[in-house]
């Protein structure tokens, strides 16, 4: 799974994401790192987003390079 940031202003990147227009916070398969919390029947990985602007997020599936399983994108406005 991954988890795509686009900021508002690319300069809130860090220099090497710059180009990129997003920062990527991939879930790992094991989620190492993450906080995990269980509800009931599942369980859930949460990540913690950047503090700058976000003008959208871009989630989905990523198998053996295709991200054609699934895509989500989320637009935020204030």
């Amino acid at each position: 799974f991954f988890l795509q940031v686009i900021p508002v202003d690319v300069s809130d990147l860090p220099a090497h994401r710059q180009g990129h227009g997003f920062i990527t916070l991939d879930f790992d398969l094991d989620f190492e790192g993450d906080e995990v919390r269980e509800l009931d029947d599942l369980c859930i990985a949460i990540r913690h987003l950047p503090f700058y602007p976000i003008e959208r997020i871009r989630t989905g599936e990523l198998l053996g390079g295709v991200i054609d399983e699934w895509r989500i994108e989320i637009e935020l406005s204030e």
